[in-house]
C-alpha cells in the first residue's frame, strides 16, 4: 500500500511503522490503530527486529497484494461507521424524547405498551428528521431490535433505551497533552514540533485586528457549527448543562473547551474542520491567557447577534479579566484589612494621627506615608494616566494584576514588600486580582494626597474659616454630645423614681374658665350667627347655591355664544344656496339663449 502512494521504504522501516502501530500485539491493524499510525505522532519506534517474525519475498508480496487485509480494514471502517450512525441517531430521538414519548402513547389506544411498525414509522414521520441522518434502513435496524415475538413494536423498552442512552465519546488525541515521552533524537524531535505547529496546533486570531471580509467568513463558519451541535443540543439549557458537566469552573480554557467540542462532534459522527472551530474560538475572544468567563462563551453562542458582534468588534472591547492563579500574589494581603475595618468606629472629625492642626482624611498614617512616596516619585513630572496605567500593564491585557503591580513597584524599588502589599490592599480592597482603567486611576493619580477625585481639597487647617471642617465639625456634634453624657453619668447622684412629685405655687390654681361665651358680635355684624345657624347642619348650603349658579350663569352664556355660531352658519349658508340657485337660473336662460339662436339659425339657412 506505500508503495502504491509512490513513498519510498524498506521492508525493515515497514515492519518497524507496523509492529509500533499493533498496540494489542495480534500481528494485524485495526481502523483505530491504523488510524493513530497514519495521524499521530508515535515516539516509540525503537523495535527489536530480530524479535519480529521474519517474511520472505513470497509472503512479502502476498502480505501487500492481500484481499483479506483490505477486506478486514474495510470491515473495521464500516463498523466504526455504523456506531457512529446509531449514535448519531440515538443522540437526536433522545434530545425529542418528550415529544416521541407523548405521539406514541397516542398511537397505543388500548394502552398495551406496544404498536405496529407502520404506526412507529407515523410517529416518526411526525418529527420531521432530516432523511439523510434517520433513514428508512435506520428504522428498520429500531424496529429490529425493540420488536416482540408477535413483530409488534416494544415502544415502553425503545424509550427507556433512549432515557438511559449515554454517548460513549470516542478517544481524543489531544495535542496540547504532554505525554512522559522516551527520548529520542533531535531530528525526529525537530520534525515532530514542526509538524505539530503547522497541523495540530489551533490558531487563535485577535478580531479586532481582522479585515471585515475575513471577519464575515469567520462568522459564518461558526454558525455551521453551532447548527450542527443545536442538531443534538437543540436549546440553550442543554448547551450549558453540557459544557458544565464537562468543565467545572466560571473559567473556560481553549484547550478544554476545543477538547470537549471536537470530542463531541467526532462521537456523533460529524464532520468538521480545523478552520471551523479556529474560527468559533477566535469569535469567542478568550484573553490573553486563553480563557473566558462560562456565561460569556453560551451567551455569544445563542444570544449575541450579527449587529452586536460587529459593534463589539468595532468598539475593541477589552476581552475577560486574567485568571486568579495568574493574577494574585503568594504573599498575604492582611497588613491594611484591620485599619480598614476599624475606620467607622474612628472619629470622623480629623485624623488622630495628624494631630488637631490639620484636617485630613480618615486612613491611617502609614498608608499616607506610602501614598506620598508613590506620589513624589511617580509624578514630579507631567505623566499621563493611561500612559502610567500602560506602563503598571506589564503583560498588556488591558488589566492590571497584583502580579503587574508588584513587578512594577519592584521595579521602581520605592517600597518594601510590606508597603507594597499595603498599597495591592489598598488599590484592589476587594482582592479580586486585577483593577481596570477607572479602578486604578481613582486610587493612584497625582495629588492624591492633596484633592479628591472631583478635584476638592482635601487638607485643610482647623484655625481658617472653611466649609469643610465647619461640615465636619457638625457631623462630630452628636458624637461629641454622646461622649459628654457617658463623661458626666459616673458623677450624677442616683435619683429615686418613688418620690412624691414636690407641689408648686401654681398646684391649687382652677382650670381658666371659658370667656368665649361673653363675646356676641351684634346683630348687624357680618360674623353675627343665631345658635340655629351654628349648629345647623347645612351651614355650607349657600357655597352650593353659589357654585349651582355660577355654573348656570356659565353654561348660559355658552349657549348664547353657541347659538350666535349656528345663526352665521345658517347665514352663510342660506347665501350659498342662493349663489348657487342663482347660477342655475343663469345657466337655464343662457342655455335657452344659445338654442334660440341656433334655432332661428337654422330655419333661415336655405341649404338646411
Amino acid at each position: 500500500m506505500i508503495q502504491r502512494l509512490n513513498i519510498n521504504i524498506n521492508i525493515d522501516e515497514a515492519r518497524v511503522l507496523l509492529a509500533s502501530a499493533d498496540m494489542d500485539g495480534s500481528n494485524d491493524l485495526g481502523l483505530d490503530e491504523f488510524l493513530d499510525l497514519i495521524f499521530n505522532d508515535k515516539d516509540a519506534l525503537n523495535v527489536n527486529l530480530k524479535a519480529l517474525p521474519q517474511l520472505t519475498e513470497d509472503e512479502k508480496d502476498s502480505l501487500i497484494k492481500n484481499q483479506e487485509t483490505i477486506d478486514f480494514l474495510r470491515k473495521d471502517a464500516l463498523q466504526a461507521r455504523d456506531r457512529r450512525h446509531q449514535n448519531q441517531v440515538n443522540l437526536i430521538l433522545k434530545n425529542r424524547l418528550q415529544q416521541l414519548g407523548q405521539q406514541l402513547t397516542m398511537q397505543d389506544e388500548l394502552q398495551k405498551g406496544y404498536i405496529s411498525y407502520g404506526r412507529f414509522e407515523r410517529v416518526i414521520k411526525k418529527l420531521e428528521i432530516d432523511p439523510s441522518i434517520l433513514s428508512e434502513q435506520d428504522l428498520k435496524i429500531l424496529y429490529e431490535n425493540f420488536k416482540n415475538q408477535d413483530d409488534t413494536f416494544d415502544y415502553k423498552k425503545f424509550l427507556n433505551h433512549l432515557k438511559s442512552f449515554q454517548l460513549n465519546e470516542e478517544v481524543y488525541d489531544d495535542p496540547y497533552s504532554n505525554k512522559n515521552q522516551e527520548p529520542v533524537d533531535k531530528k525526529q524531535l525537530l520534525l515532530k514540533s514542526m509538524k505539530y505547529q503547522e497541523d495540530q496546533l489551533i490558531k487563535l486570531f485577535d478580531i479586532t485586528r481582522v479585515d471585515a471580509y475575513s471577519l464575515e467568513k469567520m462568522k459564518n463558519k461558526t454558525k455551521i457549527l453551532i447548527n450542527k451541535i443545536q442538531r443534538y443540543l437543540p436549546s440553550q439549557t442543554k448547551f450549558e448543562e453540557f459544557l458544565k458537566n464537562k468543565i467545572q469552573g466560571n473559567q473556560i480554557n481553549v484547550k478544554d473547551f476545543s477538547h470537549v467540542i471536537i470530542q463531541f462532534l467526532e462521537s456523533v459522527n460529524e464532520r468538521y474542520q480545523k478552520h471551523d472551530l479556529e474560527s468559533m474560538l477566535s469569535i469567542l475572544q478568550f484573553g490573553q491567557y486563553e480563557t473566558q468567563k462560562t456565561e460569556e462563551v453560551i451567551r455569544i453562542l445563542f444570544n449575541e447577534t450579527d449587529q452586536e458582534f460587529y459593534d463589539r468588534v468595532q468598539l475593541r472591547q477589552k476581552g475577560p479579566a486574567p485568571p486568579e492563579k495568574v493574577s494574585k500574589i503568594d504573599q498575604p494581603l492582611q497588613s491594611i484589612e484591620n485599619k480598614e475595618q476599624d475606620l467607622d468606629k474612628q472619629i470622623q472629625f480629623y485624623n488622630q494621627d495628624a494631630g488637631m492642626t490639620w484636617y485630613v482624611p480618615n486612613q491611617s498614617k502609614e498608608l499616607s506615608d506610602i501614598l506620598m512616596k508613590v506620589e513624589n516619585n511617580l509624578f514630579n513630572k507631567t505623566e499621563r494616566a493611561y500612559k502610567l496605567f500602560k506602563d503598571f500593564d506589564k503583560d498588556k491585557d488591558g488589566y492590571i494584576s497584583q502580579q503587574d503591580m508588584k513587578q512594577k513597584l519592584e521595579e521602581m524599588n520605592i517600597l518594601n514588600g510590606k508597603e507594597i502589599g499595603v498599597l495591592i490592599n489598598y488599590v484592589d480592597p476587594t482582592n479580586k486580582g486585577y483593577a481596570t482603567f477607572s479602578e486604578f486611576h481613582e486610587k493612584i493619580r497625582a495629588g492624591m494626597t492633596i484633592v479628591d477625585n472631583s478635584g476638592n481639597q482635601l487638607i485643610q487647617m482647623n484655625s481658617q474659616p472653611c466649609k469643610i471642617f465647619m461640615n465636619s465639625a457638625k457631623a462630630f456634634l452628636p458624637e461629641l454630645s454622646r461622649l459628654t453624657e457617658e463623661f458626666k453619668k459616673p458623677f450624677r447622684p442616683q435619683t429615686n423614681h418613688t418620690d412624691i412629685r414636690p407641689s408648686t405655687r401654681f398646684g391649687a390654681t382652677p382650670g381658666f374658665k371659658n370667656t368665649f361665651e361673653n363675646f356676641v358680635p351684634p346683630k348687624t355684624s357680618s360674623m353675627f350667627m343665631t345658635q340655629g345657624e351654628r349648629f345647623s347642619k347645612n351651614r355650607e348650603q349657600f357655597l352650593q347655591e353659589e357654585k349651582a349658579n355660577y355654573n348656570q350663569k356659565y353654561e348660559n352664556k355658552l349657549n348664547r355664544i353657541r347659538q350666535y355660531h349656528q345663526s352665521i352658519e345658517q347665514r352663510i349658508q342660506s347665501a350659498q344656496e342662493q349663489r348657487e340657485q342663482k347660477d342655475v337660473s343663469n345657466l337655464k336662460s343662457k342655455q335657452m339663449a344659445q338654442w334660440t339662436y341656433e334655432h332661428k339659425a337654422h330655419l333661415k339657412n336655405d341649404y338646411l
